[in-house]
């Protein structure tokens, strides 16, 4: 069962930011059953990146929980396109060519499930970010799933649940910061 578009995207964000709004000695473990997937970040402000296997290979792909769409450089191999729907992006509109996913995995999940992906040069990512980066995981993968990401621990989490005791304090105004479903 899809969950509500609008409500993925505020439990991406919400999870987002859950890691900072807790001072480090309020900080509540997450406990070990919960955890599907657990992914090191980078804890020094750089992209979130995660490794995603396709075939025998692993590729850097960033977290972009702005994507609708998870997109595959055209580098790696993705057959025939299946059509080549018009994006929005910084630079204006881009044609994307779509393809039927292919066998992928971002540690156990598969990215089989989604409709399509996109595939386009990533070229100037990497030229960006300084990073060996080969795709982009959107909403349409991030939105099926729990992300609990922790900046000062260097870590991103997929959970099998929300955690019982999931809430806290934001300091600076003093509401609770729930996380939703």
């Amino acid at each position: 069962m899809r969950q509500n578009p609008v409500k993925q995207h505020i439990l991406v964000g919400l999870l987002a930011i859950s890691g900072s709004v807790r001072g480090d000695d309020q900080k509540a473990e997450i406990r070990t059953d919960l955890v599907l997937e657990r992914f090191a970040i980078s804890s020094k402000g750089d992209a979130l990146v995660v490794p995603v296997r396709v075939a025998e290979k692993t590729y850097d792909f960033i977290v972009d929980t702005g994507a609708t769409t998870t997109i595959f450089d055209t580098a790696i191999p993705l057959g025939q396109p299946v059509g080549v729907p018009v994006a929005h992006a910084a630079e204006g509109k881009v044609e994307v060519k779509a393809y039927d996913p292919p066998e992928a995995k971002v540690g156990r999940a598969s990215l089989r499930s989604l409709d399509v992906v996109g595939g386009m040069d990533l070229d100037r990512i990497r030229q960006v970010t300084g990073l060996p980066i080969r795709g982009i995981l959107g909403m349409d993968f991030l939105g099926s799933h729990i992300l609990h990401i922790d900046i000062d621990k260097g870590q991103l989490l997929l959970l099998k649940s929300v955690p019982i005791d999931a809430e806290s304090s934001c300091p600076s105004h003093g509401n609770p910061v729930k996380w939703l479903l």
